[in-house]
Order: C-alpha cells, then structure tokens, then sequence
C-alpha cells in the first residue's frame, strides 16, 4: 500500500513541480492547475507522502522534505500536514530532524 501511496505521490509531485518551474507544454499545466485545483494536488501529495509514511515506507520520509516546500508555496496543506503527523509514529521523523529543525522559525512549527 505505501508503494501506490509512493508512486501516486510522485506523479502529483512532478506536475506540481513542472508547473512550479514554468515548464507548461502547451497549456496543457495552465489548464490543470486553474482555480484551486493548485491546491487540490499539492494536497494530494501531502496526504500521499504521508499516507506512505503512515505504512512505514522509507521513501516517504525521503520525501518529507518536499512537505516543507510544499507547504511555504501552498499554506493551505498546512492543516492537512498538522492532522495527518498525529498518525505517523515520531521515529519516522529521526532522519528529517535537520529539514524540521530549519523550519522551526517557520509557521508551520
């Protein structure tokens, strides 16, 4: 289950980050992304990551990071972030302390 969390999660992220960066192919990203739907799929991955995490996946807490990113572009997966970390037992965060700590100053601490 963590592996389609993972994989559902790597396919939001790449289009998120191809409409982050401008890399839009004819409009195709312009489209998806109208209105809210922005926040729809950068929710989408908070709650896949997450979710991957929740499962014991690794790669989910590789992908915590990310979180962090998404969370300063999208502030509405803010509380999204804050419900979902109740279900995700705390050593799966020993290897995001320096990524967490460097947000401590942040508004999602």
């Amino acid at each position: 289950l963590s592996r389609d969390y993972n994989e559902l999660a790597s396919v939001c992220d790449d289009y998120l980050r191809r409409y982050e960066n401008n890399e839009d192919e004819n409009n195709l990203l312009t489209n998806l992304f109208t209105g809210d739907h922005g926040n729809n799929i950068a929710e989408l991955v908070v709650k896949s990551v997450l979710l991957s995490m929740k499962y014991g996946s690794n790669e989910g807490v590789k992908r915590f990071s990310r979180l962090l990113q998404i969370v300063d572009l999208y502030p509405k997966t803010m509380d999204l972030i804050a419900d979902k970390l109740q279900e995700i037992p705390c050593w799966m965060f020993f290897d995001c302390l320096y990524q967490i700590t460097a947000h401590l100053d942040k508004p999602i601490a």
